[in-house]
């Protein structure tokens, strides 16, 4: 990474995701400016925000192994939302069944929603939600 891509990254995390906008970079170099931020916003357990730059990113892999270290914390809501943009059948049908089993039922949707699963989406959709 070069030092403009480090000192965009680090000026998006001090002034915010939606602060920059994001299109005024090629695909690599955003690729890269964001998938730091992102990992700049998880070491500070700014899961959301490291999210939201990782799925600008368009970094999937990235995403999944996020989600995999927030579910090992037990951080199972933030784990969906960095599950569902990947399309990760196997993840997000494990963790949508946790979030149902905790009564987030609207995440648990748009897990199942994402995995394809259209079945257990249809069953939380009109039995729990």
């Amino acid at each position: 990474m070069s030092q403009l891509d480090s000192t965009l990254a680090r000026w998006i995390v001090k002034e915010g995701v939606n602060s920059f906008d994001a299109s005024m970079l090629s695909e690599q170099m955003r690729k890269e400016v964001f998938t730091s931020a992102g990992l700049l916003f998880f070491r500070q357990n700014n899961y959301r925000d490291a999210i939201s730059c990782l799925q600008i990113a368009g970094n999937k892999e990235v995403l999944c192994e996020l989600g995999d270290e927030l579910m090992e914390i037990n951080r199972f809501r933030e784990a969906a939302l960095a599950y569902i943009p990947t399309k990760d059948k196997k993840r997000l049908d494990k963790v949508a069944a946790i979030c149902a089993k905790e009564g987030e039922y609207k995440l648990a949707l748009e897990a199942y929603k994402a995995s394809g699963n259209i079945e257990m989406a249809s069953f939380i959709n009109k039995n729990l939600y």
